[in-house]
């Protein structure tokens, strides 16, 4: 699983575009970067688990013409990791922005909490979504696959892409289930293939938009 690349950070001397990739039977990490504008003295990659202290940080030193570096550690399967590239200067450091890798992804151990909102128009059922914490997560998330189910009828699933940079923002989704009692959730499909996590269900009680 490929983690996306970061945008041109704020010092024209970072590195930049860093992707973190994992390594084929192996936990370890592959991170490959661009040159910023100036040759550096030398790179500094560093790794730490998500939520631990600065003394658990991990690093390596690179010549400046490396633009990249193999990190065989004794990566923890689920575990998120930080991964900070930083260039070094006589002037100072220029850190590019972080980034998050897995040395091996996970299904999550929970779905996205789900509530109801005002339907849009009526009718047609409208819902947010929580977001589901990198622990919890255990690998980038691919797509999400929204299901529905009215009445008595089979469950219908749209797959959808996941929102691109601020998941905790509500975005709606919207499915055509038939008026009457019925049933909403959402399935994650971090580092596919299935198993997935869904959330709990949302019951719902789809009303007759006027015209109907």
């Amino acid at each position: 699983m490929v983690s996306p690349g970061c945008p041109p950070p704020t010092s024209p001397w970072s590195a930049w575009d860093v992707v973190v990739s994992s390594i084929a039977g192996t936990l370890g990490l592959l991170v490959s970067w661009q040159r910023g504008t100036q040759e550096p003295w030398e790179y500094v990659v560093a790794w730490v688990p998500d939520g631990k202290a600065l003394e658990d940080v991990s690093w390596t030193r690179l010549p400046p013409r490396n633009l990249s570096a193999e990190l065989l550690g004794n990566f923890t399967r689920g575990v998120p990791y930080r991964i900070t590239v930083t260039a070094v200067f006589p002037e100072g450091l220029a850190p590019a922005p972080s980034v998050w890798g897995f040395g091996e992804e996970l299904a999550p151990v929970a779905g996205p909490a789900v509530w109801r909102l005002p339907d849009d128009p009526l009718g047609t059922p409208a819902v947010a979504w929580g977001e589901v914490s990198r622990q919890q997560l255990r690998g980038h998330l691919s797509y999400y696959t929204w299901c529905a189910r009215s009445g008595s009828r089979p469950s219908v699933c749209v797959n959808g892409e996941p929102p691109a940079s601020c998941p905790s923002i509500s975005p709606q989704g919207q499915a055509d289930p038939t008026p009457g009692p019925g049933a909403l959730w959402l399935s994650l499909c971090p580092g596919c293939p299935p198993p997935i996590e869904h959330s709990d269900s949302l019951a719902i009680d789809v009303m007759v938009s006027p015209g109907h």
